[in-house]
């Protein structure tokens, strides 16, 4: 990782975390966190009292998430953990999932109907498999809930994240976002 990805991602984080412990927050409010890897910021969301929602398509992250809860004694009401991909429309997509579990786990690439660029890489034979996971709109997951904070994760597949969540930011119900978003991961190698 280049130092300036490493110092973006570390301030990114930091500005998730900050967010979460200013005093004037939404006591309470709804953070919700699709692809939430290992869970260590919905983990930061729910220790700061927030009801905490999470989008995780990996099954090897999926588990992570649900272990944390159940370690914290989370009930399914505080921590919301939604074993799906954020997507534009509902459906179904075709999911790569490592065997080793969670990194670089993600759905075939919306642009070229395939891996993302420089993945094939990742996904030699054998030590991967492709199954079928439902998709699902933001909009319809978070229903009529107003977010305080979201962070979107979508390994290239952020803009179809966004487009599920168009009614959220229409009525303006999301109060702070942070969104990673890699353009090589989007199929595009200059953008």
């Amino acid at each position: 990782m280049s130092p300036l990805v490493a110092f973006m991602k570390q301030t990114g984080e930091s500005f998730f975390h900050n967010l979460l412990h200013t005093p004037s927050r939404h006591t309470g409010g709804l953070a919700v966190e699709v692809g939430p890897n290992n869970g260590e910021l919905a983990k930061a969301a729910a220790k700061a009292g927030f009801q905490v929602l999470l989008v995780e398509p990996s099954p090897g992250n999926f588990e992570r998430v649900k272990r944390l809860q159940r370690a914290n004694n989370w009930t399914d009401a505080m921590f919301e953990v939604h074993h799906v991909a954020a997507a534009s429309a509902r459906g179904t997509g075709k999911f790569y999932a490592r065997n080793d579990g969670g990194a670089g786990d993600h759905l075939l690439n919306p642009l070229t109907n395939g891996l993302n660029v420089g993945e094939a890489r990742n996904y030699k034979p054998g030590n991967h498999k492709v199954l079928d996971i439902q998709t699902v709109p933001l909009d319809d997951i978070v229903g009529r809930r107003r977010v305080y904070a979201l962070k979107v994760d979508g390994c290239g597949r952020d803009l179809d994240v966004l487009l599920g969540a168009e009614r959220l930011f229409r009525e303006q119900r999301v109060s702070f976002g942070m969104f990673r978003f890699w353009p090589t991961q989007a199929g595009r190698r200059n953008a």
